[in-house]
């Protein structure tokens, strides 16, 4: 079993997963269209510089994603409360700020959320607290916080208890560094502000090397380069500086680079942060590979990346779900969206589209001067969506990623949800694996038919599940033992696409296979009669599964009770008694209940049936832990 780690965390995938569903997904594609009464108007000073900066969050605590969006021209930021369908309510709260906000940061504040914000025209940064319902208030004490001149740019990081914030001062080519707890009050480090290149536009704030404290990458428009801070636990920065376009990357006589963003993300899967800057002045994106110490390098080969017009801020996602993170860029000259796919190696590929959507492809309109861009599932399918701040039309556009095709995912013996840990699930969908394929070796294969399935976790944890078998319409798949209880994302990857649903695990989910292959009708069971040990299967098929009817059991001529030997999944973690119950007698205990002698996944309920069963057709269900199975039949005689 493969235990993968998400890559948008402090840990990333493992090389081998991640290569898996590389050669799985190498067309998978990313699909975006406008959410239902896209673009929400969020500008309040018509015909003046609107929304500069969106972030997303549950700010009211419905578990469906909401916008704060902060108004450059209003001196305020309003929240925008989801629906849940990729639409939202307006108009949403407001809360006055500093003058002219530029950028905006969320961050952990306790059991709510709050905001930073950098407001470029008083140089000051004021802390929101929100109040769990969508508003938000001016931290009672130590806000607006004074900084350098023209802050546009702020990011933060949470480690335990303690929030840093890094703001990016445009014009006084210098970084200031805050740490607080939750709500504030912030104070600065002794070695804040620190002196960087000009005109810093962008600043990250990442664990670089591993030492588990946070760094800084800020994108300096002026110089062209990129300054590295590495912090250290006496609160001093060890700097570097890189050059946005290294040797080899440009050419005679290159305008100047203008790098404006910067995002920090594992885009080759070596479990080593690296970096993308979005390039205002050449029209394109660098990449940049870290070695895990602070040092980074262009992709071996490599040239920057053609986006839009006058690209302004990008920002990292996983639209295709195959584990590798994607950039979005937001092209402020043009007024669109790129949309860039990881492809594992540090390299990117412009979203390919399926013809049979309405999407003409990347990159996407919106609206006027796109400035910000946030990522999120806005309508509760799984995939991550976009919403885009248009600083000049005074909206904000809402892309829905139309990619996920869903899929049911079950018990593969009741044919019902929930499903437990460590049992066999299947999986219905269409163009699920491109060939039907069945295991033939243990331990069981992650790719069959084409096709590979992973799981997600409550805790963000991923898994890739072991196939049994593989076909265009059913994929059968084993949930790990040390699987995570909660609700779980599960998503099949093919070579052209991809496929996604979600389950509830539980420790404990009984269900009873059935001979017809669909959790009804006749028992997939044997019946053993004693003395002489005669085992008899209870079901007799005359042209394969789903034709298959029982066979008469006589009970009463056993000198002693005879054994029903049900098979099923989901059984073995029970903790307390498994009872059977059989027909309209009361509960019986069974004699044996846990996982079937060699067969993954499978489990085995042995249960005595008393000579005294009456005759006919018969119910059977099994229970534990307070679940009870899908019902089957044997037929006594």
């Amino acid at each position: 079993m493969m235990r993968i780690l998400s890559i948008f965390g402090a840990s990333a995938a493992l090389p081998r997963a991640a290569s898996i569903l590389l050669a799985l997904c190498g067309l998978a594609s990313a699909q975006f269209t406008p959410a239902p009464g896209s673009p929400f108007a969020a500008g309040t000073t018509a015909g003046s510089a609107g929304p500069s900066a969106v972030v997303a969050g549950d700010f009211n605590g419905d578990g469906i994603q909401d916008l704060a969006i902060a108004d450059f021209a209003g001196n305020n930021v309003t929240v925008l409360l989801g629906n849940a369908t990729g639409g939202f309510s307006l108009p949403g709260a407001t809360v006055a700020v500093g003058s002219e906000p530029a950028s905006l940061a969320a961050f952990p504040c306790g059991a709510q959320t709050c905001l930073a914000v950098a407001n470029q025209g008083d140089g000051s940064v004021t802390i929101l607290v929100g109040d769990g319902t969508g508003a938000f208030t001016q931290a009672a004490t130590g806000s607006p916080i004074p900084v350098e001149s023209q802050p546009v740019s702020v990011a933060a990081f949470a480690a335990g208890q303690t929030v840093w914030l890094a703001v990016a001062n445009f014009g006084s080519n210098s970084v200031t560094v805050l740490t607080g707890s939750g709500t504030g009050p912030f104070s600065q480090i002794a070695a804040s502000p620190i002196t960087v290149g000009n005109n810093p536009s962008s600043v990250a704030i990442a664990d670089l090397n591993g030492d588990g404290m946070p760094d800084l990458v800020i994108a300096n428009k002026k110089d062209s380069t990129v300054t590295v801070l590495l912090g250290g636990t006496g609160g001093g920065f060890a700097k570097s500086t890189i050059p946005v376009l290294p040797p080899g990357m440009v050419q005679l006589t290159p305008p100047p680079a203008y790098p404006v963003s910067v995002v920090v993300a594992d885009f080759n899967g070596d479990s080593k942060p690296d970096l993308a800057i979005a390039n205002e002045g050449t029209d394109n994106v660098t990449v940049l590979l870290g070695d895990g110490k602070g040092n980074f390098t262009a992709v071996p080969g490599s040239s920057p990346i053609p986006v839009g017009s006058q690209p302004f801020f990008l920002t990292v996602g996983n639209f295709n779900g195959d584990l590798i993170p994607d950039l979005a860029v937001a092209n402020e000259g043009d007024n669109t969206v790129t949309v860039l796919l990881g492809n594992g190696a540090g390299g990117f590929n412009q979203a390919a589209y399926n013809p049979f959507t309405p999407a003409t492809g990347s990159p996407f309109a919106v609206g006027t001067a796109p400035v910000s861009l946030a990522v999120a599932d806005f309508n509760g399918d799984g995939a991550m969506d976009l919403a885009i701040a248009n600083k000049d039309s005074n909206n904000v556009t809402v892309l829905l990623n139309n990619t996920y095709v869903p899929v049911a995912v079950v018990s593969a013996a009741s044919y019902t949800a929930p499903v437990a840990i460590g049992s066999i699930v299947s999986i219905f969908g269409s163009g699920l694996a491109s060939a039907a394929a069945s295991a033939t070796t243990q331990p069981l294969p992650f790719v069959l038919g084409g096709a590979g399935v992973a799981i997600t976790y409550s805790d963000g944890v991923q898994d890739l599940l072991p196939l049994f078998y593989a076909g265009p319409t059913q994929i059968d798949a084993m949930i790990p033992a040390d699987a995570v209880a909660g609700e779980a994302t599960v998503t099949v990857y093919t070579a052209t696409a991809f496929r996604y649903g979600s389950v509830m695990l539980t420790n404990v989910a009984p269900g009873l296979f059935s001979a017809n292959g669909n959790g009804q009708g006749v028992a997939a069971a044997q019946f053993v009669a004693y003395p002489f040990l005669d085992i008899t299967d209870v079901f007799q098929c005359t042209n394969g599964s789903g034709t298959c009817v029982p066979v008469p059991l006589n009970v009463s001529a056993s000198m002693s009770q005879g054994q029903l030997v049900l098979y099923g999944t989901g059984i073995r973690n029970a903790t307390t008694p498994v009872m059977v119950t059989v027909g309209n007698l009361p509960p019986l205990m069974a004699n044996y209940a846990g996982a079937a002698p060699g067969s993954a996944g499978e489990d085995q309920v042995n249960v005595a049936l008393p000579a005294s069963l009456p005759a006919g057709l018969t119910q059977v269900t099994v229970s534990a832990a307070g679940m009870t199975s899908n019902a089957v039949t044997i037929y006594i005689q």
